[in-house]
């Protein structure tokens, strides 16, 4: 079952999600590089990122200035200590501003922090990073693969058809869900009894929620 599962999973992978398929694979090589290697590769992302945040974003542009910064300054890594640091409230305060000028408003989605720690906090996500590749490999040095069984405790704003859809993509992998926003007794004794049947290797969650979920329990 296993192999039928990995299969079927790297097949539609690679036809439905090449791009996710292939950053999966670079992730995976990016970890068998040598610590200069790594280095290397770390120094000119950071050196593409900090000129592409001036040029394109209203808000790095006016706090570098302010510094008395420019991206052409930073020539070592130490040098780079000198980057002001971006805080919680230029995030709320400043949102707007922290979006790229060159950026189509679709590509993005917006999501909010947990507020664990306070005021929950609004970031976006760019749509064509895969980002659920980096968590593979996060689970691969668990020992649990993309296609295994897993279980998650999150708010969700998923209607049936969109649930529908997931399940089908996913299938023969199994992906059970409980909305944090809204658990009641008979939707965690529902999501219990389906985690019992089909057994996923992780749970992933709110460290509230799951803690409210091992109360019931």
């Amino acid at each position: 079952m296993e192999l039928f599962k990995k299969n079927i999973f790297y097949a539609k992978l690679k036809f439905f999600r090449n791009f996710s398929f292939q950053f999966y694979n670079q992730l995976l090589k990016n970890q068998t590089l040598s610590n200069d290697e790594l280095f290397d590769l770390n120094w000119k992302k950071r050196k593409r990122l900090l000129f592409f945040a001036y040029e394109h974003v209203p808000f790095y542009s006016k706090k570098y200035k302010n510094a008395g910064m420019l991206p052409e300054d930073i020539d070592t890594p130490d040098e780079y200590k000198k980057v002001p640091l971006l805080t919680k409230d230029d995030l709320r305060d400043c949102f707007s501003e922290l979006i790229s000028k060159n950026i189509n408003p679709r590509a993005h989605r917006e999501v909010t922090t947990g507020g664990s720690t306070g005021v929950p906090v609004k970031v976006l996500h760019d749509k064509r990073v895969p980002l659920e590749a980096a968590g593979w490999r996060t689970m691969q040095w668990w020992g649990v693969e993309p296609f295994d069984n897993i279980a998650f405790i999150y708010r969700l704003n998923r209607r049936n058809i969109k649930k529908i859809l997931n399940d089908v993509l996913w299938w023969p992998t199994r992906r059970l869900f409980l909305d944090a926003a809204s658990m009641t007794d008979e939707k965690i004794f529902t999501f219990i009894k389906s985690y019992n049947k089909i057994q996923p290797l992780v749970l992933q969650g709110y460290g509230g929620a799951v803690y409210d979920v091992a109360l019931f329990l």
